[in-house]
């Protein structure tokens, strides 16, 4: 059987000729748009759509050393504070020309800094990293890769690099205060062996022992599927 020839793939030259730009312009403004006019950046992207031009971002990634990319390192995806997160950079990271690389490492510290190093194989521009307690080797890496660091969700006096967060023992606190104004005076803890969650557990228990209120009933229920499954473990305690 005659095998039926593929149409040729359009190159830079097509969309330098289709914008009446020299090839250079249009490497410039598809690698550095922010080196480059805007008109002439809009003059090139509707090259791009007329043409079916597809860049190189690997070729683009090496002439200009960015590669356009986030790598985001998440517990899980299956709890929606993380996917409020997950959902939150990537709109913003695309409004700004970036899209993340997603990575679920679960709750163990060696698994972040095995998939972490993965991850800087891809020469992403930046990290974002969930917590503050990595290996030290995850740190060396992360050092020596010399990009951006972000770590979230929680606080500490020595980040990697540059850090948002918020206390977690505080938000215990404050779901205790919240608890015991409605009226609540025998609350059930249902919790899972997390670093944070630990730290939330001992902000709500410091605040009931202050209201004279220490026998509390606690089950401690896996990660993955936590409300499912304690609320069947849950019933119980009571």
């Amino acid at each position: 059987m005659k095998r039926t020839k593929s149409p040729r793939a359009p190159t830079l030259e097509d969309v330098a000729r289709s914008a009446g730009l020299s090839p250079m312009t249009v490497s410039r403004a598809l690698n550095s748009p922010q080196l480059v006019r805007p008109k002439t950046v809009e003059k090139v992207m509707q090259a791009v759509r007329v043409t079916g031009y597809i860049p190189n971002a690997l070729a683009g990634g090496l002439a200009s050393r960015r590669s356009k990319l986030i790598a985001v390192v998440v517990p899980q995806i299956n709890n929606n504070m993380f996917v409020d997160t997950i959902q939150s950079l990537s709109d913003e990271l695309a409004r700004r020309g970036y899209h993340i690389l997603l990575c679920v490492a679960g709750y163990t510290e060696q698994t972040e800094a095995e998939l972490v190093a993965t991850l800087l194989s891809r020469r992403p521009d930046g990290v974002v990293l969930t917590g503050i307690h990595h290996t030290i080797e995850l740190k060396k890496v992360i050092l020596n890769a010399a990009i951006p660091v972000v770590e979230i969700w929680d606080l500490t006096p020595t980040p990697l690099d540059m850090l948002v967060g918020f206390s977690h023992e505080k938000v215990g606190q404050a779901t205790g205060e919240y608890l015991l104004s409605k009226g609540y005076r025998r609350p059930g803890l249902l919790w899972t062996a997390d670093r944070r969650a630990a730290q939330r557990k001992q902000g709500l228990c410091s605040v009931l022992q202050r209201h004279a209120i220490h026998a509390v009933p606690q089950v401690d229920v896996p990660p993955s599927g936590i409300a499912f499954a304690g609320a069947q473990r849950f019933k119980p305690a009571f």
